[in-house]
């Protein structure tokens, strides 16, 4: 019987595992006397049942084969790993006292999986042991990745719902929006990021006549969100729902109102937070984790989660013109009041659709309830509980003859 022991491993279940389970010992691999330690076949037990958890073999995943082409339609089996090398590469579960030397390391990850296998006789009766054998193991569903998990089969089918069947929810004709939508805010619930107070974000106002820049009071109501009369409808809000929109810089603000012109003119106000917001983060650089595939509560589906959030950030931030915006808004609308209803967050940040690297937000406040053309008992937030405006600048660009200048 080979023992190792709870230094040798890093990854805290398995060293959880050997606490509970095992006894005081000498470790015949790391070399540490008088620790807790555990026989290899019997933690080895342990990590074939989650192995087998999150991969396979690479022939059980891949698509037919073309034999005129010679060629998979979908995978490669020869594009895996052994157990073994997944433990030490993949999922990395030694510590460094196992990796001091290479040889030792190889050697209990490989005893990890052939002394918890199935014997030679057992072999010989027709046990598979394909695990420690010489089969090659890929993540389960590695082939099709996101396309094969409820996140993309909730977010596709909520917009064909929205977009070419019906735009209300009708329970008695299948499932409803939030039914659908579930497996999408499971996932993005959990890509949630905090701006602190003081943080500073951006908005600009298109301006097409000469008016005085507001003074006083009125600088940040002219510069704030549109009063819900006059809300169009935008890419997280439909018409008549005032929210806040902003930018994470002053150019970037400047763009997302199409001043980029010669001789035009824009508002732009700085808003400072007061206190720290809780914001969704659809940009695509905050996932979700699957855990450790030895954690009782793994999730194999959010093995995906990167890619699927880098995805779902591109999409929703794509650039969207003329007569398609009403309906290509309506399922980030429906996702936005949804996410403002349960998921306990303050807004959303995505990506801009004019500046690549920049982010926008919009924020779940808008006009404030003594302003004329206010909501009521629904209202969101008033952003001046959330923000207030620390300058406003009147920019103005200049027509092909004359300096640029600002006041």
């Amino acid at each position: 019987m080979k023992l190792c022991c709870i230094h040798c491993f890093s990854d805290e279940y398995l060293r959880r595992f050997v606490q509970e389970n095992g006894q005081s010992g000498n470790c015949q691999y790391c070399g540490t006397q008088k620790t807790t330690t555990i026989s290899t076949a019997v933690i080895g037990d342990f990590v074939r049942d989650k192995l087998i958890c999150a991969y396979t073999r690479s022939t059980s995943d891949v698509g037919p084969y073309d034999s005129e082409d010679k060629v998979y339609l979908w995978g490669d089996p020869t594009d895996g790993l052994y157990a073994w090398e997944i433990l030490l590469s993949e999922e990395c579960v030694l510590s460094s006292r196992a990796w001091t030397d290479d040889s030792v390391a190889e050697k209990l990850a490989q005893d990890l999986v052939m002394d918890s296998g199935p014997d030679s006789r057992d072999i010989a009766q027709g046990a598979d042991d394909w695990l420690g054998g010489d089969a090659l193991l890929v993540l389960r569903n590695k082939f099709f990745g996101p396309q094969d998990t409820g996140f993309h089969e909730g977010w596709h089918g909520l917009k064909e719902r929205l977009q070419r069947a019906r735009f209300f929810d009708c329970p008695s004709h299948g499932e409803s929006r939030a039914e659908i939508l579930r497996p999408v805010l499971d996932l993005i619930e959990q890509a949630t990021i905090t701006l602190d107070a003081g943080t500073s974000l951006w908005r600009a106002r298109r301006i097409y006549d000469d008016r005085p820049p507001p003074v006083g009071e009125l600088k940040a109501t002219e510069i704030g969100p549109a009063p819900p009369r006059l809300t169009n409808g935008k890419r997280m809000s439909p018409p008549g729902i005032s929210y806040m929109y902003l930018a994470s810089d002053g150019d970037t603000a400047c763009a997302e109102v199409a001043w980029e012109h010669v001789d035009s003119r824009v508002w732009l106000g700085e808003f400072n937070l007061r206190s720290e917001l809780k914001i969704l983060d659809l940009t695509g650089k905050t996932a979700a984790y699957a855990g450790s595939i030895f954690s009782p509560t793994y999730d194999h589906s959010l093995r995906w989660a990167p890619q699927i959030m880098h995805g779902f950030a591109n999409e929703i931030s794509k650039p969207i013109e003329g007569t398609q915006e009403e309906l290509e808004y309506v399922p980030t609308q429906v996702l936005s009041e949804y996410v403002r209803l349960f998921a306990g967050v303050n807004g959303i940040a995505y990506k801009s659709a004019k500046r690549a690297t920049a982010v926008n937000y919009v924020l779940f406040c808008g006009r404030a309830p003594d302003h004329p053309g206010s909501w009521t008992a629904a209202a969101a937030v008033p952003f001046s509980d959330w923000m207030e405006l620390g300058q406003l600048q009147d920019i103005r660009s200049a027509p092909p003859s004359a300096p640029a200048g600002s006041l």
